[in-house]
Order: C-alpha cells, then sequence, then structure tokens
C-alpha cells in the first residue's frame, strides 16, 4: 500500500519496469544525441541509419554490438563463424577473418560505412586503423596501430621517443645476449594480450 501527502492507492500507477524504460530511454533522460540518421545528400530527404563495422563476433564484442543497436545503428559484423553468437544479433554478419584487411576494406567500401571498431581484442586493431584510414573515417593511423599491438615495435616508439622503459632485446631463438640483464627475467611474445604467453625466467639454466 502506498501513502503520502497527495494520493493514497492500493498500487503504485507506474510498474518497476515501466520506470527502469522510462531511466534507460535516452529521450526522458535528456541526453543529446545526434547524426543516428543522416541523409545521402541535402537533395535526398529520405533518412538513413548510420552504419557500424564491428571487427569480432564472440561474447566479447556482444556487449558492443546490442549497444550500437540499441542507440539506432545499423551493424555490420566481420569473423568467422565459429564462435560468432553476434551472428544472429547483428543486422548483417560476414565470414571474413578479423586479420584480413584488403577483403575487410573492399566489403566497408561497398556498404559504405561510417564507422569501424571493436572491443577487447587487440588483433583486429591494425586492420580497423587501415581500413578507417583508406575510408577516411576517424581512427588512430595504421602505422600507430602496429606499434601498439607488437610489444617490440612499442618499445623501440618509446625508446625513440626518450621514454622511460625496461631494458630489452628481441628474441627470435635461444642464443640470445643477456650478459647485461640480470635475473629475474620476462619473456613475453610480442603479439598477445591479456598476459598470455608471458614467462618469469629465474635462471639462466631455464
Amino acid at each position: 500500500r502506498i501513502q503520502d501527502n497527495f494520493k493514497t492507492h492500493e498500487q503504485a500507477e507506474w510498474s518497476a519496469m515501466s520506470v527502469k524504460r522510462n531511466i534507460e530511454n535516452e529521450v526522458y533522460t535528456g541526453t543529446l544525441v545526434q547524426e543516428k540518421r543522416t541523409t545521402p545528400n541535402h537533395k535526398v530527404k529520405k533518412l538513413m541509419k548510420k552504419k557500424l563495422a564491428i571487427i569480432g563476433a564472440s561474447y566479447l564484442q556482444l556487449p558492443l554490438v546490442e549497444r550500437a543497436k540499441k542507440t539506432g545503428i545499423e551493424t555490420h559484423c566481420f569473423a568467422w563463424s565459429e564462435g560468432a553468437i553476434c551472428k544472429e544479433i547483428a543486422d548483417f554478419f560476414y565470414t571474413i577473418s578479423i586479420l584480413e584487411k584488403e577483403k575487410k576494406k573492399k566489403k566497408c567500401i561497398d556498404i559504405k560505412i561510417d564507422g569501424i571498431t571493436t572491443i577487447a581484442t587487440d588483433m583486429a586493431v591494425p586492420t580497423i586503423c587501415y581500413v578507417a584510414e583508406k575510408m577516411n573515417l576517424v581512427s588512430n593511423s595504421f602505422i600507430s596501430s602496429l606499434a601498439s599491438t607488437n610489444k617490440n615495435e612499442m618499445r623501440n616508439a618509446f625508446k625513440n621517443g626518450n621514454c622511460s622503459i625496461p631494458k630489452f632485446i628481441e628474441a627470435n631463438n635461444n642464443e640470445v645476449n643477456i650478459k647485461d640483464f640480470k635475473f629475474p627475467l620476462i619473456v613475453k611474445p610480442v603479439d598477445r594480450s591479456g598476459s598470455r604467453g608471458v614467462t618469469k625466467v629465474l635462471f639462466e639454466s631455464q
């Protein structure tokens, strides 16, 4: 029973679900959202949805796909079919590897995307920046994407920029000159993220 100075009712006029929908609705909350839809040019009056290319379609990219669709953006997912749970959720799905940047660029040009992105994966970053750069879309440069996803290139960029970084060398085999290093050492793959493949070496005999 609800009782206050204004009304007395057996039950509330608004359900909890109605209140939840209202406070999540951008129209009610006063959020200023622009350019969800556009026109090809000033002569065409028909509104068209913005198109977003999303690289990857696993559970990691699911929140991005859902959020984009919720805000009225047309979603185009690129990934292999295996494990692609976003395949049934995205507006369009293309079986193209996240690393095939030329195929992806051609398809994105055909689609006339307005943006390209991903979340929770470093592997797709160079492809995203490559496609965006070729299509004059907002992104980081392709060169910077290579440096940010390859630890050796990243360390060299920091070194050239006179940044303070740990001493490092690139090792391609077992014959590595480590006479100027002190143990323990950290060995990392240059192209992995999330601490995958990281090993702590305590002794030279390891």
